[in-house]
C-alpha cells in the first residue's frame, strides 16, 4: 500500500491485511468479521465509504452490530495498528485521496469540533439575559450556599463572569441555572443545567436527543494551555477553577467538563489535538475510577496522561473537595493506573 488510494480501497486493504475474513464491498460500505469481539458474521461489522457528516472524527465510521463498538476511520486505523491515533491520521492523510471533503475542510471541521452539534431550540424569553436582579440574587444565593457547603472553595463571582451563567426565570428551564457551552469560536452550541431547588427530580435537564455527552464543556477557556484537567461535571470544574486561581504553579492548567464518564473518539481526538497533559481528576467512585482507566488506556499514547482520581477522598468528587484536596491531587499523580483484583475487590466491598 505505497500508492495514495481512494478511500473505499483503502479502508478495504486495511481490513484485509488486519487478517479479518468475509470482506465485501456494498454501495455505501464494506462489512467483514468483527476485529473486537472476533465474531464471524460478515454482517455484523460495517465500515461506511461515504462521507456522511461534517464532523472530522466520525468520518467512515464504523459500527459492530453484535459488541456495539463504535468509532471513525483514525481510531479504527490506531486499533488495527496498534498505533497511536496522531500517527492514525497521519497514516489517513498520507495515503487517502479525498474526493467528498478536502483536507482544508477537514482540518476546518476538525478545529471546530462540536460546531455541527445540534443547538437546542429555547425560547428566548425563557432566560434572562442579562439576569434582573430578583433572578440575579436566587443564582447568587444558591451558589454561595453551596460554596459554604463544600469548603467556600467556588468564586461565585468570578465563575458567573467567566462561565457566563445565567438564571432561567420561567418556562420548562424554570428555577435553573444556565451554563452556556461554547464551540472554539465562541459559538454557543448547548448548555447546561442544573436547579437551584432541593427537592427537584433532576438535578440537569435536557432535551430529547441532546447530544451534551459528546461535548467538552469549558474547552473555549482552557485553549492555549499546555495542560488540561479533566473532571466529570460543570461544578467539578467550577471548584477545580476556583481552586488553582492565583497560584503560580497551576498557570499552564485549563480545566475541561467531560459532561460524565463517557469515553468517546470524539473527545480523544480533541484532547489529543489541544494538549500536551491529561490530569484526569473524575470522582472517586467506581464509575470514575473505570472512566479514569478508559481514558488512559486511549490517551497514553498520543499525550502525557496523569492519573489523579484516586488521590481525593474516596467516594469524593472534585466539586466537594477543599481547595489543598485539588491541588495536592494534581501535584501528586498516581504513578500506576491498573488496579489489582484485591484492590478491586476492597473498593468494591468497603
Amino acid at each position: 500500500m505505497n500508492k495514495r488510494q481512494e478511500a473505499e480501497d483503502f479502508i478495504y486493504d486495511l481490513l484485509k491485511e488486519a487478517g479479518l475474513r468475509t470482506i465485501k464491498r456494498h454501495r455505501d460500505g464494506i462489512t467483514c468479521e468483527c476485529p473486537f469481539h472476533g465474531g464471524n458474521s460478515h454482517k455484523s461489522f460495517r465500515v461506511s465509504t461515504v462521507e456522511e457528516c461534517e464532523k472530522a472524527t466520525e468520518i467512515y465510521p464504523y459500527h459492530c452490530f453484535s459488541c456495539h463498538a463504535k468509532g471513525g476511520i483514525y481510531m479504527l486505523i490506531a486499533k488495527l495498528l496498534n498505533i497511536s491515533i496522531k500517527k492514525a491520521i497521519k497514516v489517513f492523510k498520507r495515503k487517502v485521496v479525498l474526493n467528498q471533503v478536502s483536507l482544508d475542510k477537514l482540518n476546518s471541521a476538525f478545529n471546530e469540533i462540536g460546531k455541527a452539534i445540534k443547538t437546542l431550540k429555547i425560547p428566548t424569553e425563557e432566560i434572562i439575559l442579562p439576569p434582573s436582579s430578583k433572578n440575579k440574587k436566587v443564582m447568587y444565593n444558591y451558589l454561595e450556599r453551596r460554596s459554604k457547603k463544600y469548603h467556600s472553595v467556588l468564586d461565585v463571582p468570578y465563575i458567573v463572569r467567566l462561565y457566563e451563567l445565567y438564571y432561567c426565570g420561567t418556562g420548562r428551564y424554570n428555577g435553573r441555572i444556565i451554563m452556556p457551552i461554547k464551540t472554539l469560536a465562541g459559538t454557543v452550541v448547548e448548555f447546561n443545567n442544573r436547579s437551584v431547588l432541593d427537592n427537584v427530580g433532576l438535578k440537569a435537564l435536557y432535551a430529547t436527543n441532546s447530544q451534551i455527552y459528546m461535548i467538552l464543556h469549558g474547552l473555549n477557556l482552557a485553549i492555549g494551555h499546555k495542560k488540561a484537567v479533566l473532571v466529570e461535571g460543570s461544578f467539578d470544574m467550577y471548584q477545580v477553577v476556583s481552586a488553582l486561581k492565583g497560584d503560580k504553579r497551576f498557570d499552564d492548567f485549563g480545566v475541561v467538563d467531560n459532561m460524565g464518564t463517557s469515553c468517546i473518539e470524539e473527545k480523544i481526538l480533541t484532547l489529543v489535538k489541544y494538549f500536551e497533559e491529561v490530569y484526569i481528576l473524575f470522582d472517586h467512585d467506581e464509575a470514575g475510577i473505570n472512566a479514569t482507566e478508559a481514558f488512559y488506556e486511549e490517551l497514553k499514547d498520543d499525550v502525557i496522561v496523569k492519573i489523579c482520581t484516586k488521590k481525593i477522598p474516596r467516594m469524593k468528587d472534585p466539586g466537594k473537595c477543599t481547595a489543598k484536596e485539588i491541588k495536592r491531587a494534581l501535584l501528586n499523580p498516581e504513578i500506576n493506573i491498573k488496579r489489582s483484583l484485591l484492590d478491586r475487590m476492597l473498593e468494591e466491598n468497603f
